[in-house]
């Protein structure tokens, strides 16, 4: 899986570490109810995936989201992850989202929104 970084010099394709690499999953594949919870109004997301065409934001929007993210990217992309400027594709945001959920994380997906 592969994040690029969307900032003001340009993009960058940064890698994920080697040994966590997070197994992309098909498009078809659904995240079920079971592996995310429901939200309620006292919960707030750790992670947020806003949708960008075809591919989503990442957005840690908890101090636990920022450590589960630190964990799982190399520490040259952390200051990428901090801005708030790292794009990763729609098959990689899948599987980012079932690893984050299987750990306990609380996860929001933002489809991207149509025009028109």
């Amino acid at each position: 899986m592969l994040i690029r970084g969307n900032g003001d010099a340009g993009e960058s394709t940064l890698p994920l570490k080697s040994h966590l690499v997070v197994e992309d999953v098909s498009m078809s594949a659904d995240i079920t109810p079971a592996m995310q919870p429901e939200v309620t109004s006292e919960q707030r997301p750790d992670l947020r995936l806003t949708g960008m065409g075809d591919s989503f934001q990442l957005s840690a929007t908890s101090v636990v989201g920022m450590l589960w993210l630190q964990g799982h990217f190399e520490p040259s992309t952390w200051d990428l992850i901090c801005s708030g400027t790292v794009r990763i594709s729609s098959e990689s945001s899948l599987g980012l989202q079932r690893d984050a959920c299987a750990a306990g994380l609380l996860v929001t997906r933002i489809p991207a929104s149509s025009a028109g």
